[in-house]
This record gives structure tokens, C-alpha cells and sequence, in this order.
């Protein structure tokens, strides 16, 4: 009865805190760093900030976004400066590269069954920031890695826009060079 105890209570501290389970299979070496959405709940979900990044230096620099394997909800990034001046939320995910790798979908419903291209969620009822998010399903094919330059200079803090919901949610970023 007792390892049954302990079974249950490491079980809900992996659900509590979250998690990306597909470390192995989606992420190339420790240029990407792991985004996890907060976990939220069966009855309530809810998009909410992530600070990446802080005091970036962000002249001639893009992002790369890589699929873990994991549910991917994102509404936005934004860029907040550290001189203090207004920050900039993103949200242009059909400009996202390649372009190839991108489907747009009225709604969940439309994306189900679609197994190898990033979603374009377009759905004003999830609240979302521009009315979109980009989405990838858990346990999909291996996605191509989606990149885009802010077109940004000067030095920020970033924070990836993530919905809370009662599942694993995340992936992998990082910055790189833009061509």
C-alpha cells in the first residue's frame, strides 16, 4: 500500500509542475532552450506569459522555434526593451518560415487529422491576441523548425504568450544568426 502512495504522489508532482517528456526525440543539444507551459486544468485553460530571454541583444538576430513532440499553443512573443520604451507583441505567424510548414485552421477542428504542418489556429473565441496562435497537436510527425526575424534592434527582454492547458505544452527555442 505504501509504494502505491508514493507512486500516486510523484505522479501528481509531475502533473503539477509539467514538463516536456520528449526531450530525447525533440530537441537538438543545448541550443534550444525548453519552453513549458503552466499546467492548467480540465474545466479552465488561460494564456499566460513566459520570460525567455533577458537584456538580449537583438540586431541581426532571428528565432527558431523546434516541436518537442508536446501540444504547442502560442498566442504571441513580446519584446519589452530594457531602456523602458514600449514593448512589441508579435504576432505574425503566417509569415513564419518556412512557409510550407504552415497550415491555417478555423478552429481546432479543422487542424485534427493534420499530422505533418504547424497550425495557424484562427479562433476569436480562444481570446487569443490578433485572433490567432500558432499550434502544434502532441505526439505528431517530426516538424520542420519554424523561424522569423522581429526585425528588432537594441536590447529586450522576451516573453513567449502560452495557453495553460490540462496537458503537456511546450517546445524548444533559440536564437540564431538571420541570414
Amino acid at each position: 500500500m505504501q509504494s502505491i502512495w508514493k507512486y500516486g504522489a510523484v505522479l501528481l508532482a509531475v502533473l503539477a509542475i509539467g514538463g516536456c517528456f520528449h526531450l530525447d526525440e525533440g530537441i537538438d543539444g543545448p541550443e534550444f532552450e525548453l519552453i513549458t507551459a503552466p499546467f492548467g486544468q480540465p474545466t479552465r485553460h488561460w494564456w499566460e506569459d513566459v520570460l525567455w530571454k533577458s537584456g538580449v541583444e537583438l540586431d541581426n538576430k532571428s528565432i527558431e522555434i523546434k516541436y518537442t513532440g508536446d501540444r504547442v499553443l502560442i498566442n504571441y512573443f513580446k519584446f519589452v526593451p530594457v531602456d523602458g520604451t514600449e514593448p512589441v507583441i508579435w504576432t505574425d505567424f503566417v509569415s513564419l518560415h518556412p512557409a510550407e510548414a504552415l497550415i491555417e485552421a478555423d478552429g481546432s477542428q479543422v487542424y485534427v487529422g493534420i499530422t505533418d504542418k504547424w497550425g495557424i489556429r484562427i479562433d476569436a473565441n480562444m481570446g487569443a491576441t490578433g485572433e490567432q496562435s500558432l499550434t502544434a497537436h502532441a505526439n505528431m510527425q517530426p516538424l520542420p523548425n519554424l523561424t522569423f526575424n522581429p526585425g528588432l534592434t537594441g536590447k529586450y527582454n522576451i516573453y513567449v504568450n502560452v495557453r495553460a492547458v490540462d496537458a503537456v505544452s511546450c517546445f524548444g527555442l533559440r536564437m540564431i544568426d538571420s541570414e
